[in-house]
């Protein structure tokens, strides 16, 4: 099964909604931190899933019974940390699989966005050193291949 975070934002709908054209769903569920939000995913009859990156304990229950991940950025100020939550509850709970919407850039300490990204430099990194048997990266963004 696949999760798929902030399935309330326009990139997590958006991937469930081309999800519901070519899978059933029993394939995928969806996280989502606000309930209200996520109405409009339960009358598509997707399965919902509460958790909050803030929130390990939230996101090991919310990741029970999930093979694969996809990561989707979030646009808090302590991004990092709530990346490597859920990094770290993916491997708790066994997940084989995490996908990240990460960046397409080959040299992190001469580009120009290194400061803007920082963020997103350091949960790369992060994957790659865990333990989780595979880990790729999304390095076109916004593009599910």
């Amino acid at each position: 099964m696949v999760l798929i975070t902030g399935a309330t934002g326009n990139l997590g709908y958006g991937v469930i909604d081309q999800l519901l054209k070519i899978a059933t769903t029993d394939k995928f569920v969806a996280l989502a931190r606000n309930e209200e939000k996520a109405s409009s995913l339960k009358i598509k009859r997707v399965e919902v899933r509460m958790g909050n990156f803030e929130e390990p304990d939230s996101l090991e229950t919310a990741f029970a019974g999930v093979e694969k991940l996809l990561l989707i950025s979030t646009m808090e100020q302590n991004r990092f940390e709530q990346h490597k939550n859920v990094v770290d509850s993916a491997v708790k709970v066994g997940i084989k699989h995490i996908v990240y919407t990460g960046l397409g850039i080959r040299d992190i300490q001469t580009s120009h966005v290194k400061d803007l990204m920082i963020d997103h430099f350091q949960t790369e990194d992060l994957l790659g050193r865990t333990t989780a048997p595979i880990n790729e990266f999304l390095k076109e963004v916004y593009q599910l291949k």
